[in-house]
Protein backbone atom coordinates (compact mmCIF):
# COMPACT_ATOMS: atom_id res chain seq x y z
CA UNK A 1 0.00 0.00 0.00
CA UNK A 2 1.38 3.37 -1.15
CA UNK A 3 1.67 5.94 1.74
CA UNK A 4 -0.60 8.52 1.72
CA UNK A 5 0.50 11.93 -0.40
CA UNK A 6 -0.91 15.54 1.14
CA UNK A 7 -2.91 17.49 -1.73
CA UNK A 8 -0.40 18.32 -4.08
CA UNK A 9 -2.33 22.12 -3.89
CA UNK A 10 -1.51 22.29 -0.40
CA UNK A 11 1.61 21.25 -0.33
CA UNK A 12 2.33 23.86 -3.60
CA UNK A 13 0.04 26.94 -1.35
CA UNK A 14 2.26 26.03 1.87
CA UNK A 15 5.86 26.05 -0.43
CA UNK A 16 4.59 29.76 -2.18
CA UNK A 17 3.50 31.48 1.55
CA UNK A 18 6.92 30.27 2.74
CA UNK A 19 5.20 28.32 5.87
CA UNK A 20 7.90 26.87 8.12
CA UNK A 21 9.62 23.91 6.34
CA UNK A 22 8.99 21.87 9.73
CA UNK A 23 5.61 22.80 9.67
CA UNK A 24 4.97 21.34 6.36
CA UNK A 25 7.01 18.14 7.09
CA UNK A 26 5.11 17.62 10.32
CA UNK A 27 1.71 18.19 8.35
CA UNK A 28 2.71 15.38 5.75
CA UNK A 29 3.84 13.23 8.23
CA UNK A 30 0.21 13.46 10.35
CA UNK A 31 -1.63 13.21 7.19
CA UNK A 32 0.36 10.13 6.22
CA UNK A 33 -0.11 8.58 9.78
CA UNK A 34 -3.98 9.00 8.93
CA UNK A 35 -4.95 12.18 9.35
CA UNK A 36 -7.98 13.29 6.77
CA UNK A 37 -7.31 15.33 3.54
CA UNK A 38 -9.85 18.18 5.16
CA UNK A 39 -7.85 18.31 8.34
CA UNK A 40 -4.79 18.77 6.48
CA UNK A 41 -6.30 21.74 4.20
CA UNK A 42 -7.57 23.10 7.37
CA UNK A 43 -4.08 23.23 9.16
CA UNK A 44 -2.45 24.24 5.70
CA UNK A 45 -4.89 27.15 5.87
CA UNK A 46 -4.70 28.22 9.26
CA UNK A 47 -0.50 28.43 8.67
CA UNK A 48 -1.17 30.27 5.64
CA UNK A 49 -2.89 32.56 7.23
CA UNK A 50 -0.49 33.15 10.33
CA UNK A 51 2.42 33.06 7.53
CA UNK A 52 0.54 35.78 6.02
CA UNK A 53 -0.16 38.21 9.26
CA UNK A 54 3.66 37.68 10.22
CA UNK A 55 4.59 39.25 6.79
CA UNK A 56 2.08 41.48 6.66
CA UNK A 57 3.10 43.34 10.16
CA UNK A 58 7.07 42.84 9.21
CA UNK A 59 6.70 44.74 5.98
CA UNK A 60 3.99 47.36 6.43
CA UNK A 61 5.47 49.66 3.71
CA UNK A 62 5.74 46.78 1.28
CA UNK A 63 1.98 45.72 1.87
CA UNK A 64 0.81 49.31 1.41
CA UNK A 65 3.26 49.62 -1.67
CA UNK A 66 1.64 46.52 -3.26
CA UNK A 67 -1.95 47.67 -2.56
CA UNK A 68 -0.97 51.37 -4.65
CA UNK A 69 0.85 49.55 -7.39
CA UNK A 70 -2.03 47.24 -7.86
CA UNK A 71 -4.47 49.66 -7.88
CA UNK A 72 -2.16 52.36 -9.94
CA UNK A 73 -1.63 49.14 -13.36
CA UNK A 74 -5.36 47.75 -13.04
CA UNK A 75 -6.72 51.51 -13.54
CA UNK A 76 -4.06 52.18 -16.10
CA UNK A 77 -4.63 48.95 -17.95
CA UNK A 78 -8.49 49.72 -17.91
CA UNK A 79 -7.68 53.21 -19.13
CA UNK A 80 -5.96 51.91 -21.64
CA UNK A 81 -8.30 48.53 -22.66
CA UNK A 82 -11.67 50.44 -21.59
CA UNK A 83 -12.45 52.03 -25.86
CA UNK A 84 -11.27 48.62 -27.33
CA UNK A 85 -13.35 47.06 -25.33
CA UNK A 86 -16.37 48.51 -26.12
CA UNK A 87 -15.68 48.68 -29.28
CA UNK A 88 -14.83 44.63 -29.51
CA UNK A 89 -18.37 44.41 -27.60
CA UNK A 90 -20.48 46.64 -30.12
CA UNK A 91 -19.39 45.34 -33.04
CA UNK A 92 -21.15 41.86 -32.52
CA UNK A 93 -23.68 43.39 -30.28
CA UNK A 94 -25.98 44.56 -32.75
CA UNK A 95 -25.81 41.58 -34.46
CA UNK A 96 -26.56 39.43 -31.69
CA UNK A 97 -29.29 41.26 -30.44
CA UNK A 98 -31.71 40.93 -33.33
CA UNK A 99 -30.28 37.64 -34.19
CA UNK A 100 -31.61 36.42 -30.37
CA UNK A 101 -34.73 38.33 -30.81
CA UNK A 102 -35.32 36.71 -34.01
CA UNK A 103 -34.56 33.23 -32.95
CA UNK A 104 -35.90 33.59 -29.83
CA UNK A 105 -32.73 33.33 -27.87
CA UNK A 106 -33.12 35.43 -25.19
CA UNK A 107 -30.05 33.31 -23.04
CA UNK A 108 -27.46 34.33 -25.36
CA UNK A 109 -28.75 38.54 -25.61
CA UNK A 110 -28.69 38.65 -21.43
CA UNK A 111 -25.49 36.58 -21.27
CA UNK A 112 -23.86 38.89 -23.75
CA UNK A 113 -25.09 42.08 -22.09
CA UNK A 114 -25.25 41.42 -18.76
CA UNK A 115 -25.35 37.76 -18.00
CA UNK A 116 -22.12 36.96 -16.10
CA UNK A 117 -22.20 38.89 -12.77
CA UNK A 118 -24.41 41.58 -13.82
CA UNK A 119 -21.60 42.62 -16.22
CA UNK A 120 -21.77 41.38 -20.29
CA UNK A 121 -19.11 39.67 -21.84
CA UNK A 122 -16.82 42.03 -23.19
CA UNK A 123 -16.47 44.08 -19.40
CA UNK A 124 -16.25 40.41 -17.85
CA UNK A 125 -13.24 39.56 -20.12
CA UNK A 126 -11.46 42.58 -19.48
CA UNK A 127 -11.69 42.86 -15.92
CA UNK A 128 -11.12 39.20 -15.61
CA UNK A 129 -7.80 39.60 -17.52
CA UNK A 130 -6.58 42.87 -15.99
CA UNK A 131 -6.89 41.75 -12.56
CA UNK A 132 -4.85 38.81 -13.68
CA UNK A 133 -2.03 40.73 -15.15
CA UNK A 134 -1.95 42.86 -12.22
CA UNK A 135 -1.73 40.44 -9.99
CA UNK A 136 1.62 38.80 -11.96
CA UNK A 137 2.87 42.47 -11.93
CA UNK A 138 2.66 42.67 -8.45
CA UNK A 139 3.34 39.33 -7.81
CA UNK A 140 6.60 39.91 -10.10
CA UNK A 141 8.09 42.95 -8.17
CA UNK A 142 7.44 41.82 -5.01
CA UNK A 143 8.80 38.17 -5.07
CA UNK A 144 10.18 37.46 -1.57
CA UNK A 145 6.92 38.35 0.02
CA UNK A 146 5.18 37.78 -3.39
CA UNK A 147 1.99 35.34 -2.20
CA UNK A 148 1.42 37.21 0.34
CA UNK A 149 1.32 40.75 -0.79
CA UNK A 150 -0.56 39.28 -4.30
CA UNK A 151 -3.03 37.68 -2.06
CA UNK A 152 -3.47 41.09 0.19
CA UNK A 153 -4.03 42.62 -3.34
CA UNK A 154 -6.04 40.49 -4.61
CA UNK A 155 -8.77 40.87 -1.92
CA UNK A 156 -8.93 44.70 -2.23
CA UNK A 157 -9.37 44.35 -5.85
CA UNK A 158 -13.04 43.86 -5.58
CA UNK A 159 -13.41 47.59 -3.94
CA UNK A 160 -11.65 49.27 -6.87
CA UNK A 161 -13.02 47.01 -9.30
CA UNK A 162 -16.40 47.94 -7.97
CA UNK A 163 -15.70 52.04 -7.67
CA UNK A 164 -14.46 52.09 -11.68
CA UNK A 165 -17.47 50.16 -12.52
CA UNK A 166 -19.63 52.74 -10.32
CA UNK A 167 -18.12 55.69 -12.67
CA UNK A 168 -18.57 54.41 -15.73
CA UNK A 169 -21.85 54.67 -16.46
CA UNK A 170 -21.37 52.31 -19.49
CA UNK A 171 -20.90 49.69 -17.41
CA UNK A 172 -23.71 47.52 -15.31
CA UNK A 173 -23.32 47.34 -12.41
CA UNK A 174 -21.88 44.00 -11.18
CA UNK A 175 -23.30 41.19 -8.54
CA UNK A 176 -21.15 40.18 -5.25
CA UNK A 177 -20.24 37.16 -6.66
CA UNK A 178 -18.78 38.81 -9.55
CA UNK A 179 -16.32 41.00 -7.24
CA UNK A 180 -15.76 39.01 -4.42
CA UNK A 181 -15.24 35.60 -6.66
CA UNK A 182 -14.24 35.99 -10.36
CA UNK A 183 -11.92 38.89 -9.80
CA UNK A 184 -10.27 38.13 -6.57
CA UNK A 185 -9.71 34.85 -8.17
CA UNK A 186 -8.19 36.07 -11.32
CA UNK A 187 -5.54 38.06 -9.26
CA UNK A 188 -4.93 35.54 -7.18
CA UNK A 189 -4.00 33.04 -10.29
CA UNK A 190 -2.08 35.73 -11.97
CA UNK A 191 0.14 36.48 -9.06
CA UNK A 192 0.91 33.44 -7.81
CA UNK A 193 1.91 31.66 -11.19
CA UNK A 194 4.60 34.20 -10.78
CA UNK A 195 5.77 34.08 -6.94
CA UNK A 196 8.65 31.63 -6.85
CA UNK A 197 8.62 28.74 -3.90
CA UNK A 198 9.57 30.38 0.00
CA UNK A 199 9.39 27.38 2.12
CA UNK A 200 11.33 28.67 5.20
CA UNK A 201 14.29 26.03 6.53
CA UNK A 202 13.86 24.14 9.27
CA UNK A 203 14.86 26.06 12.48
CA UNK A 204 13.61 29.38 11.19
CA UNK A 205 11.02 31.46 12.72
Amino acid sequence: MKPKRPPVLASWLLQRFGVNESLVGDLAEQHRRGRSTAWLWRQALIAITLTMLQDIRAHKVLATRAIAVGWLTEWLLLIMLRQPARILGNMPGKAIWNWTIDNGFDGLRILWFGGLGGVGVPVFLTLVLVSAVTGLIVGQLHRRQGATLVTLYAASAPVFVAVWLHRESAFAHPSWSFLLIAIPLSALLGGLSASPARTVPRGTA
